[in-house]
């Protein structure tokens, strides 16, 4: 029986994985937990699902879940606990960002007897620039927008990095819509809704710029887009 299951959602990230799954190892190995790596590999096309088969056929314990056309992050997260074995399951990137020895206290949270533990990033102050500030600007408006909306008290509510109690969420994700980004919200929102018993838990953050994945979540279209769908969402909380 596995204690433990980790999602790595991958599009594209051929530079990033293998050494993503290095430092899980390095940080799981040292633990009496016994846990498996899944690799929810969502329509890559420079190669990553070809370095995710290889490591799933060089470690026992990893696992690799590909699609061949793009399903959305939301959607890969979705299967990949569906796959996991374990009656804790979480999902962390594999691009550093977030340092994997984190994930050790979420676990932890869940041990104790929490549904969801979010991860809440708190960035260094020597990691600060323009982009960030109004990225922050954003972030707290969105968070405000969901406190009024839904009572949802999660300060990072788009982190991704969150660890669960198989059981209690799985009802959840058959009643999530958005195959993608906003996928953390509805789940979030859903599972407040349902009474499940929710913590967040601040961890660093080292924001990193990746020239191959340009992350432009400040766009108009995005903004309105999750302002629209938000609005969606209440009115189906609503008549829950």
């Amino acid at each position: 029986m596995m204690d433990v299951s980790i999602i790595l959602p991958c599009m594209n990230k051929s530079d990033l994985l293998e050494g993503g799954i290095h430092q899980i190892q390095l940080v799981m190995n040292k633990t009496n937990y016994k846990y498996e790596i899944i690799i929810s590999e969502d329509g890559s096309t420079d190669g990553t699902d070809k370095i995710a088969d290889k490591l799933s056929k060089k470690y026992e314990n990893v696992i690799h879940l590909h699609s061949d056309k793009r399903l959305g992050r939301g959607k890969a997260l979705s299967n990949g606990i569906k796959k996991a074995k374990a009656c804790i399951v979480g999902f962390i990137d594999p691009d550093l960002q977030i340092p994997f020895y984190q994930i050790l206290i979420l676990i932890e949270e869940i041990n104790k007897g929490y549904d969801i533990v979010n991860a809440s990033r708190t960035t260094s102050k020597y990691d600060l620039d323009f982009r960030y500030y109004i990225n922050y600007f954003l972030s707290i408006s969105y968070r405000y927008f969901i406190k009024i909306l839904f009572n949802l008290h999660v300060s990072d509510v788009l982190s991704n990095c969150k660890f669960f109690n198989k059981t209690k969420i799985l009802p959840i994700l058959d009643k999530i819509n958005d195959h993608h980004w906003f996928w953390d919200t509805e789940l979030l929102v859903l599972a407040n809704k349902e009474g499940l018993k929710m913590k967040e838990i601040p961890v660093k953050f080292f924001r990193k710029i990746f020239q191959k994945r340009k992350k432009r979540f400040i766009l108009l279209k995005t903004i309105i887009e999750y302002f629209f769908k938000t609005i969606g969402l209440r009115v189906r909380v609503l008549f829950m």
